[in-house]
């Protein structure tokens, strides 16, 4: 055998070995959790289309299917924060609720899309307790009342303690008599229903029955506004929570632990309504953190990202419980009215607020990066974030900050055109629930 033979096969040998060795690097790599999604990329448009996964269509989940692109019928999940006590807050989510639900069954002048009042509502809150991913703390100090355990865990709440709504009637738009609640009317204008002698009213809230087979409601499709109402009292519960705030992972939980609401061929609604960050943890390592002893809920989670929960993670479980009733992928819209300013750089559509986490704060920083700062609660200094705005009750005495929501941005803008935001600092939500009301019917069939 020739010199020349013996070093071509030297060289060979040592290229198939080093094609082997970044091959098996490569593999490492791809399953690390330090990516940027939990798919076979980290680099968006490495395959060749618009998303950033590893498969030939441009959804954003990591098969190589088509999303669903039509639909009949949706079920809508709220994820509700605890304390709707300042009452213009509870006012305008119980406006927006019935709003929500006109929008979704009837067209007004000038809109388009195909109405449906084969409507599905579950409620459930974002209290998963102090647990990590589903492993609960047992540590004494984190298991503050209303933490045990894991909370309500994504059940869908059964019924309510709240006796009667308080709904700003006025802000309710309609065309005729059919968009407002019973014994009101829609004004001589056409344009509200008619609250201009009492602009805000209180409604009771019936006990829903003990033996009631689902905990969801299905729209009455002969009695649609009292259908509204039980949603609305439902939504705006009373019921204290956990400060540990898990709004994406609740969600998840939601939608995984009861398959039975979500039908194959609906589409999927979450929405989320909450004035905190997300903090869904994710390493039982948060459990040992010192500093969780002094300082605020909010807080702590902000300054621990890397023991959260990755958002990349929990939009898949989303699209995974759609995926495991209806065979298909896609098929959710996210939607959330959070902590985030109400400018246009942060409200609308996934696809358009794509630098919302860059949109300074007036008390300091920016939306994905706010400043610490000191404020007063309860009489006594405390450190937190740097707030988007501060909601006052109407009687002047009790104040409420509303805090950048870095984490719920990134999942709204990670649905693009399936997601929706907007902002919990507007004093009138029903904008935002027409216009999710507007994005159902253009995709029903």
């Amino acid at each position: 055998m020739t010199k020349q033979m013996i070093n071509h096969k030297r060289i060979t040998l040592q290229t198939i070995l080093l094609l082997l060795i970044v091959a098996w690097a490569g593999t490492i790599s791809c399953n690390h959790t330090s990516g940027s999604d939990d798919d076979t990329d980290t680099t968006p448009g490495s395959d060749g289309d618009s998303d950033a996964d590893a498969d030939g269509d441009t959804d954003a989940d990591s098969d190589s299917d088509a999303d669903m692109n039509s639909y009949s019928g949706v079920d809508i999940l709220f994820v509700m924060d605890y304390d709707n006590s300042l009452s213009y807050v509870s006012r305008t989510l119980s406006a927006s609720v019935h709003t929500l639900i006109n929008s979704i069954t009837q067209n007004q002048s000038g809109e388009t899309g195909t109405p449906t009042t084969d409507i599905r509502i579950g409620v459930t809150t974002v209290n998963l307790g102090v647990s990590a991913d589903g492993i609960p703390c047992t540590e004494e100090f984190l298991t503050a009342a209303n933490c045990e355990g894991l909370g309500q865990n994504g059940e869908l709440l059964a019924s309510t303690a709240t006796e009667a709504v308080e709904v700003s009637i006025s802000k309710i738009s309609c065309e005729n008599n059919t968009f407002c609640p019973a014994s009101y009317e829609c004004d001589s204008a056409g344009s509200v229903c008619d609250g201009l002698n009492a602009p805000d009213a209180i409604i009771s809230c019936d006990s829903r029955p003990a033996d009631r087979s689902e905990a969801f409601i299905t729209l009455n499709e002969t009695d649609i506004m009292t259908s509204a109402m039980e949603a609305a009292c439902l939504v705006d519960h009373s019921m204290d929570g956990c400060g540990y705030e898990q709004q994406l992972g609740a969600a998840a939980r939601g939608l995984v632990s009861n398959d039975s609401f979500i039908r194959a061929d609906s589409l999927t609604v979450v929405i989320v309504i909450s004035d905190k960050n997300d903090c869904t943890i994710g390493s039982t390592d948060w459990y040992d953190v010192e500093e969780l002893k002094t300082i605020d809920a909010n807080l702590a989670c902000g300054r621990h990202p890397d023991m959260m929960v990755r958002v990349e993670t929990l939009r898949d479980r989303y699209l995974d419980a759609k995926r495991a009733v209806s065979g298909k992928s896609g098929g959710i819209l996210f939607a959330a009215i959070t902590g985030v300013p109400a400018v246009p750089n942060c409200q609308g559509d996934g696809n358009m607020i794509s630098n919302c986490l860059n949109e300074p704060l007036e008390t300091g920083g920016t939306v994905g990066s706010p400043d610490e700062i000191s404020v007063e609660l309860g009489g006594l200094d405390t450190p937190v974030f740097s707030y988007v705005c501060k909601l006052t009750a109407d009687t002047g005495t009790s104040t409420r900050h509303v805090y950048p929501a870095g984490r719920i941005v990134q999942m709204v803008q990670s649905f693009g055109a399936m997601g929706y935001m907007y902002s919990y600092c507007n004093d009138d939500w029903t904008p935002a629930m027409n216009e999710i009301g507007q994005k159902i019917k253009s995709m029903q069939q």
